[in-house]
């Protein structure tokens, strides 16, 4: 089918609009199951499923992904802006992690182990740290050197 009857059957609807998109996204994932462990994890963004990150850990430990100077990997999520997962490849760690700008700069702050915490109460998280001002305080980077009058 050409590009423009695919463009057509998916702004238009119905059976054939259904069957094309399950076709494309089922293809999308066939190839990436295809590819292997290591071509999913190359960039540094990929859809967070408990399955995949245990698959990306197992994959740093196993020395098939490259790491930095320091030995870890970090990805983004996605799926939840703010959301990263950092694995060390010297302690097997692999934990969650929020980054986002507070007040202009940038702040990072540990969310717990992917062991100890799912990723659903990760992305809960998240929405809590990014949505509510309240919490600024708490992420506000700290201010070395000043003293509090």
């Amino acid at each position: 089918m050409s590009g423009v009857k695919v463009a057509h059957a998916v702004a238009h609807g119905g059976p054939a609009a259904d069957g094309i998109l399950e076709g494309l996204v089922m293809g999308r994932a066939r190839r990436a199951a295809e590819n292997g462990k290591k071509d999913v994890f190359e960039g540094s963004t990929f859809p967070f499923t408990e399955s995949r990150l245990e698959q990306a850990r197992k994959a740093v430990l196993e020395g098939l992904l490259e790491t930095d100077e320091s030995g870890r990997r970090s990805w983004r999520d996605a799926d939840c802006r703010g959301l990263s997962v950092v694995v060390n490849e010297k302690t097997g760690s692999c934990n969650y992690y929020f980054v986002g700008k507070v007040d202009g700069q940038t702040v990072r702050k540990a969310l717990g182990d992917t062991d100890a915490v799912r990723l659903v109460e990760a992305r809960q998280a998240i929405g809590r740290l990014r949505f509510d001002r309240s919490l600024t305080g708490v992420l506000a980077p700290r201010q070395i050197g000043r003293a509090h009058v």
